[in-house]
């Protein structure tokens, strides 16, 4: 699943965009990292999060 779509390849802009290569936009895209963040998170949570993302260094 993917969150971040960029503005450019998106249906709603893709006609409107002028046709500039943006490299970085896909980069960012495919790179990017969603962590999970709520009112209840807590402390137990968020370290066990951290020692996960920690792990795939």
């Amino acid at each position: 699943m993917f969150h971040y779509l960029p503005l450019h390849s998106s249906p709603f802009f893709r006609d409107r965009h002028d046709g500039r290569e943006l490299p970085n936009c896909g980069r960012y895209a495919d790179t990017l990292v969603r962590l999970p963040l709520y009112y209840s998170l807590d402390g137990s949570d968020a370290r066990r999060i951290c020692e996960i993302v920690m792990e795939g260094r």
